[in-house]
């Protein structure tokens, strides 16, 4: 099968934007509401938010592919659970040890360990039941425009009708619901028969998503400042907009670190669209194959960039408020690739030691 470079461009930004939230988060938490530091914070959580939905979609769009079902293999069974179990305990063991150093305690369900260090990776025990067993799920085939048109609309109002009933539905106080994740796969799964090439529709998938950052912002600055709200909120209708505002985006901390209201929804929707809209065939090795690298070891790269985002945020740093975030950010990232570069040389140092073994084998006999 051809590789598919919209979805890898797809995955590519996705990985980044875990990144930036990560390192918005970390700074947002611990700076004064007044401060830059807080509002670039706030800025790259609401622009990085969509990241693990999208992952979500990316998921159902390459999963769920199958036009027949396979009959049960358990074989293949185990094959698929260890590829994503094996990271999540490899991970979570590095997360552990760094827990220990730092002394915060030996106890791995402690709310320090979990909201400190291995938190991100939920990500990866949400998806290992729908990865494991998604090769014997039977998606049928949807030619019809007007019927996935339907089909996306029904499922928009299902995400909105399911979220907005669960009040605390969450793991670790966290809010994620696994009905959220499915419906992003789904999502994804019907998303991969609809594709278009008009370039003014691309524009207008991309002019929503920065509405919606925008608006987002607005929203998080006017809950900050309190004089402005005294200013303005007195007009009614006023209230009334910024009331339905609010049930779209969240208050304060929805907008922060809700992925389950609609207007992320709508935001992580158009970005995904956009990218499957980009004509990428002309696009340069040179500019491509990086993409293809992030891409390609995405997992490894969101099991460990949160380790060096946690490791400078402790370093604290006297610096410039953009310079500390731009650090932490290329720490996160760059302490990854070079773990990923790592570990993909001793990979290839073991199938070169194993071949030349096998090669010396056969030329004794």
């Amino acid at each position: 099968m051809a590789e598919d470079r919209n979805i890898t461009l797809t995955r590519a930004v996705a990985c980044l934007m875990i990144v930036l939230v990560h390192v918005g988060e970390q700074r947002y938490y611990n700076s004064n509401m007044d401060s830059l530091i807080f509002e670039i914070s706030a800025l790259a959580i609401i622009i990085g938010r969509v990241a693990v939905p999208i992952f979500f979609m990316i998921s159902g769009f390459l999963l769920f592919s199958k036009n027949n079902p396979l009959e049960f293999d358990i074989e293949l069974v185990k094959k698929r659970f260890l590829a994503i179990f094996l990271p999540l305990l490899y991970f979570t063991s590095i997360y552990y040890a760094y827990t220990v150093l730092r002394g915060y305690g030996f106890n791995p369900f402690n709310n320090q360990f979990f909201s400190r260090n291995i938190a991100h990776l939920w990500y990866l025990a949400y998806i290992l039941p729908v990865y494991t067993l998604s090769p014997f799920i039977h998606i049928p085939k949807i030619k019809d425009t007007k019927q996935i048109l339907i089909l996306l609309g029904f499922l928009t109002f299902l995400f909105f009708i399911t979220e907005s009933m669960m009040s605390k539905p969450y793991a670790f106080n966290v809010p994620y619901s696994f009905n959220q994740a499915l419906l992003y796969m789904f999502i994804g799964c019907i998303l991969k028969q609809f594709r278009f090439s008009n370039r003014y529709i691309s524009l207008i998938f991309a002019g929503v998503f920065i509405f919606f950052i925008q608006v987002g912002y607005l929203l998080l600055l006017f809950e900050k400042d309190f004089i402005f709200s005294e200013q303005y909120g007195g007009s009614e209708s006023f209230n009334k907009t910024l009331e339905l505002a609010q049930y779209l985006f969240g208050g304060q901390e929805g907008i922060i670190s809700s992925y389950k209201t609609l207007a992320v929804f709508l935001q992580s929707l158009s970005l995904f669209l956009f990218f499957q809209s980009l004509n990428l065939k002309n696009l340069s090795q040179k500019i491509y194959n990086p993409i293809s690298y992030l891409a390609k070891n995405s997992l490894k790269i969101y099991g460990w960039h949160m380790l060096f985002v946690i490791f400078i945020g402790d370093m604290r740093l006297p610096w410039n408020a953009l310079l500390i975030f731009v650090i932490s950010f290329m720490g996160g990232l760059g302490g990854s690739l070079f773990c990923v570069y790592f570990e993909n040389g001793v990979n290839l140092l073991k199938k070169h030691s194993k071949t030349l073994k096998s090669n010396q084998k056969s030329d004794s006999f």
